[in-house]
């Protein structure tokens, strides 16, 4: 997986992330929520509250934080699902395969921490490389549409109910956490 794994993010991670991402080239290829670092704070605050429907990464090679990659809308009724969003700030890391390998991992832990089965993601159709990492992770193409002047895509991913073993262990961990 090219060196590849996730790390809990903190304060400092937020911090670096914001800025990194003001970069011209990234702006194009992503919408970005926050604009302003306080309001990314904010934003990271309440994805660690206990009730949040959010819940993010970091994205480490080698030791080396390239990006983050991010579940939001979390439902646990019915069809557990989420929204899904990455991005590698670090260029170097580009067209390597790190954001599907990390997208790939993410998806792992989500589907073990929260039971999560669907999962939705948007991305600018001009974006050829998010658009493959989609593909290369399952995701199909649901919808292409126009939003602001931009054309945009949404995939989905569905994948397999939980299996009688990941219930009980999901709900055993839910248990403990809130002993």
């Amino acid at each position: 997986m090219n060196g590849t794994e996730l790390r809990k993010r903190t304060e400092a991670h937020v911090k670096e992330y914001y800025h990194r991402v003001q970069d011209d080239e990234i702006r194009r290829m992503i919408p970005l929520k926050a604009q302003s670092l306080e309001e990314a704070l904010n934003d990271y605050y309440n994805s660690i509250s206990p009730d949040s429907q959010s819940y993010g990464c970091t994205i480490y090679v080698n030791d080396v934080y390239v990006g983050d990659v991010w579940c939001y809308c979390i439902d646990l009724a019915n069809t557990p699902h989420a929204m899904l969003s990455y991005c590698l700030f670090e260029k170097q890391y580009w067209g390597r395969g790190i954001a599907t390998d990390a997208v790939k991992l993410f998806i792992k832990a989500i589907r073990k921490e929260f039971g999560i089965t669907k999962i939705g993601a948007f991305t600018y159709t001009h974006n050829a490389a998010s658009i493959r990492v989609l593909e290369n992770c399952d995701f199909k193409l649901v919808e292409a549409f126009v939003e602001d002047g931009v054309s945009s895509s949404y995939f989905e991913l569905d994948t397999p109910s939980l299996t009688a073993d990941e219930r009980i262990a999901l709900v055993s961990r839910k248990v403990n956490i809130r002993k």
